[in-house]
């Protein structure tokens, strides 16, 4: 899909900012003396209750307008859903989005509904970033810190709870994690001289790690003891409850990574994450400072967990 998409040639638009040529979190728009950021993203079902889920659901579409540095003003709903569900469960989804949505300033307008066989969820959202500065994927500079801000391990410990293996402290712990929205962490971000920064969703840590890396031509190192992990996930990827995802992200990076890692690691390293945490690239000298605020501002699980280089675009997982 990624190299069928990078053959699509777009008329050129000296309004658009940021497009797709470099895989980033969301389109950047200026719309007169305004930079409108745009995004939209559809998940499947992650946990049981309908409103958590519509509460996720939401949360996961706007982390793209965060992880570009937006404060997000209005979402249009896209659902999918079969009927034999009953509206009651389409409803709670919806309110639960409408809810988290409307808790950081952001307006449901209305949206779309399919019927179709499978429950799906999502957002097209609009947002506005203010005064010039966009937070892109492809300014990573070499010595620069790399700061995540929540753990891994979500399409791991999923795929756990469907094969009743999950105990319920790790569901919670999992679930807890999920509604922890990124919007603070954007703010805080801004306060430091901070280079890039991307979410980590559905191409797991790796996969959006790599895109950093060659859009920004550095190489990457990450230290797997330093990722956080969601409790019971690396225990249940040496089980082999391993998502297909992980292995599709693993194929796509191909011999763009590099692994020092064992399997069952590095199943982690591309594990596809549901509204994960931001990847922020701050400086050497700020990464620390920028840590330990996250820390104290309710990202408890944030780590420095690798470092860029000069290179040409590629991606480490080492011990």
């Amino acid at each position: 899909m990624q190299e069928a998409l990078s053959k699509v040639r777009v008329p050129p638009c000296r309004n658009l900012i940021v497009g797709f040529e470099t895989g980033d979190d969301a389109a950047v728009f200026r719309h007169g003396d305004t930079l409108l950021v745009q995004t939209v993203d559809v998940i499947g079902p992650i946990v049981d209750d309908p409103e958590t889920f519509g509460r996720i659901a939401a949360l996961n579409a706007v982390s793209d307008v965060y992880a570009m540095g937006g404060r997000p003003l209005t979402a249009l709903s896209v659902m999918m859903y079969p009927c034999a569900i009953g509206s009651e469960a389409a409803g709670l989804m919806i309110q639960g989005a409408a809810d988290e949505l409307s808790s950081y300033g952001c307006v449901l307008c209305g949206g779309h509904t399919l019927s179709g066989d499978e429950v799906r969820l999502g957002f097209a959202v609009t947002g506005v970033i203010e005064g010039e500065r966009i937070y892109k994927n492809s300014l990573l500079r070499p010595k620069d810190r790399l700061i995540l801000t929540k753990p891994v391990g979500t399409g791991i410990i999923s795929t756990a709870i469907k094969a009743a293996f999950a105990s319920e402290s790790e569901t919670r712990s999992m679930t807890e994690s999920l509604l922890t929205s990124n919007g603070k962490a954007s703010a805080i971000m801004k306060k430091y001289d901070v280079s890039s920064c991307t979410d980590v969703t559905g191409f797991g840590l790796g996969g959006h790690g790599l895109e950093m890396a060659k859009a920004s031509g550095t190489d990457i190192t990450i230290n797997f003891s330093e990722i956080p992990l969601l409790p019971g996930s690396l225990e249940y990827s040496k089980m082999g409850l391993v998502p297909a995802g992980a292995y599709n992200n693993l194929q796509f990076a191909g011999d763009g990574y590099e692994s020092r890692v064992s399997k069952e690691e590095t199943s982690l390293v591309f594990d596809p994450q549901t509204c994960g945490g931001l990847l922020i690239g701050v400086s050497a000298e700020d990464a620390d400072a920028l840590l330990s605020e996250l820390k104290e501002s309710g990202y408890p699980a944030a780590r420095i967990i690798g470092e860029a280089a000069a290179g040409k675009g590629r991606l480490t997982a080492d011990k």
